[in-house]
Parts: C-alpha cells; sequence; structure tokens
C-alpha cells in the first residue's frame, strides 16, 4: 500500500507533468497563431499591392473625383444634361434636313 508521502511525490509529478504539457500546448498554439498572423500580414500586403497597382491605371480626373463623391455627381449630372442638350439639337439638324430633302423630292 503507497504511503502518503509517496501519494504526494506520485500527485506532485502528475501536477508538474500536466503543468508542463499546458504551457507546451500554450506555447505551440501561441507560435501557430503567430505564424498565422504573419501570414495573414503578408497576404494584407499583397492585397493592398494590387489595389495600388490598379489605383495607378485609373485615370487622375476619375481619382480625384472618387475622392468627391458629391462633385462627381453634379459632372456627371452636367455632363448628362450637356449630351442631352446636343442630342437634342442634332435630332433637330436632322429633322430639319429630312423636310428639306422631302421638299425637294417632292418639287422634283
Amino acid at each position: 500500500m503507497p504511503t502518503p508521502r509517496s501519494l504526494a511525490d506520485h500527485l506532485t509529478r502528475t501536477a508538474k507533468d500536466a503543468a508542463y504539457v499546458t504551457v507546451g500546448l500554450g506555447v505551440l498554439a501561441a507560435q501557430k497563431a503567430q505564424a498565422r498572423g504573419l501570414g495573414l500580414g503578408r497576404q494584407a500586403g499583397q492585397a493592398a499591392e494590387r489595389l495600388r497597382s490598379q489605383l495607378q491605371r485609373v485615370p487622375e480626373p476619375v481619382r480625384s473625383l472618387a475622392s468627391r463623391p458629391e462633385e462627381a455627381l453634379k459632372q456627371v449630372a452636367g455632363t448628362a444634361q450637356r449630351t442631352q442638350e446636343s442630342l437634342r439639337r442634332q435630332a433637330q439638324r436632322l429633322e430639319q434636313t429630312g423636310r428639306r430633302a422631302l421638299g425637294r423630292h417632292r418639287a422634283a
């Protein structure tokens, strides 16, 4: 039968072993998290570089407007209005040209 002292020694060794295993698992988890963090940081850096590269391909006027959406909207609305007016004038000219051609055709 084990003596109280041998039982206490056994419990102490078991507790120490459990503590070492717990610390070891904690260290492994920390290393894994650090490696994952480094990997995510690398991926974020690569994604940021791709975005910078794509942004460089966007013309400067568009980039400057993208930072001021209200001004961009006003410019788009102004362009749409000018285009509509231009199309209306062109339609009137075409209508006048067509009427003149029809008048010449009837006169002939």
